[in-house]
């Protein structure tokens, strides 16, 4: 049984989709997970060279761990069209459950490495703008626990971005706490995708649960005692530093107007990596430099201002963790050295982050004194 339709020109239907794609009314999503796909798709016999003039965008060869965010109907519309090209109704589910989550960057640490998985889950969506935005995404538990999102977009490739999702999420928890795990219950935004006889019972057997179609967001349900599950090789000697990393990411969602919040967020997530300069900030925000110090000046603001202002409110935070030395929190913000940290920080405060440390260190509850750098 054929299930695609073949009568349409489906490359020049996938660039006029893309052409008439607006980015900023579309979810976004990590440039590594459409790498994936292409490079899924070539495995398979696509031609590279053809996938990368369809989307205008870079695919393969770049080792920029920084991946910038694009608009995920590039990724929604390749699925798509590998779908057709390959006659693979089900390429969402396939690649979800190949996926190596890691090369998602530094999100799957705090999944991974999560102590248990419930708390795997939450860090899933508690940190899941560090590699996408817009995607609706929720974490809820009661009696069991729901973890999922919401795409409002029913087409055949967001569809198999949504069944990528979910797919990628269970073989990641399979991978973590043994390949006999199963869902409560799944279900999908999408309708029953064709006009099979029982097209439920395909999914029933992948997921191995009750599977509902046209829900009103996609959501896995896992019980309770599944998430008090302990995973068993977590690494949570350095979550505790990644996880801080994140969430100061998280912190500056929603902060005032939407350009400076999202100009905050970009900061924070590029300072540990020491790549807090105007352009590579403009490339994540999809502008030129000039718009990026146009549009902040009309805010009557300044990107250095944001960038001190970013660094300042980290600078404190960091300083109540007496886990981190001084030259790891001066490495968190961007410092390859403690004394530009120092002289930074007497400039902001008027006093040295040693003296700030020392000083909540004494009027800790604990009462207890801590060691403190020079």
């Amino acid at each position: 049984m054929q299930i695609f339709p073949y009568s349409i020109d489906i490359k020049r239907q996938l660039i006029d989709n893309l052409r008439h794609m607006s980015a900023s009314s579309n979810p976004q999503i990590t440039t590594r997970l459409l790498r994936a796909v292409a490079k899924y798709a070539m495995e398979q016999g696509l031609s590279g060279a053809e996938i990368r003039k369809l989307l205008d965008v870079p695919l393969i060869g770049t080792s920029n761990t920084n991946s910038p965010l694009i608009d995920s109907r590039h990724v929604a519309l390749l699925l798509d069209y590998c779908a057709r090209a390959l006659d693979e109704p089900f390429i969402g589910l396939k690649l979800g459950d190949e996926l190596d989550f890691r090369s998602l960057g530094t999100i799957a640490y705090v999944v991974t490495n999560a102590r248990k998985v419930g708390d795997a889950l939450g860090n899933l969506v508690r940190f899941q703008n560090s590699f996408t935005r817009g995607f609706g995404c929720f974490y809820e538990q009661d009696d069991d626990i729901r973890v999922g999102f919401t795409l409002g977009h029913n087409d055949d490739g967001n569809r198999h971005l949504s069944e990528f999702c979910v797919s990628a999420v269970v073989s990641t928890m399979k991978n973590l706490i043994g390949a006999d795990w199963s869902a409560l219950r799944v279900e999908l935004e999408h309708a029953k995708p064709y006009n099979e006889d029982s097209p439920q019972s395909f999914y029933q057997r992948y997921f191995g649960c009750d599977v509902a179609f046209a829900s009103q967001r996609t959501t896995l349900f896992v019980s309770q005692s599944v998430g008090q599950q302990i995973i068993p090789l977590a690494d949570t000697e350095l979550l505790s530093l990644v996880e801080r990393k994140l969430g100061n990411v998280s912190r500056f969602q929603g902060a005032g107007d939407g350009l400076l919040s999202d100009a905050r967020i970009e900061i924070a997530r590029a300072l540990c990596n020491r790549q807090a300069n105007i352009e590579f900030i403009a490339r994540r925000l999809n502008c030129s430099t000039r718009t990026l110090q146009r549009r902040l000046r009309f805010l009557g603001t300044s990107f250095r201002e944001q960038l001190t202002e970013v660094r300042q409110a980290l600078a404190m935070e960091y300083l109540q963790n007496n886990d981190l030395s001084l030259f790891e929190v001066a490495l968190l913000l961007g410092y390859s050295e403690l004394s530009a940290f120092d002289h930074a920080f007497d400039t902001w405060f008027g006093e040295s982050p040693s003296q700030v440390r020392l000083r909540q260190s004494e009027t800790s509850p604990s009462g207890q004194s801590v060691v403190t750098e020079a």
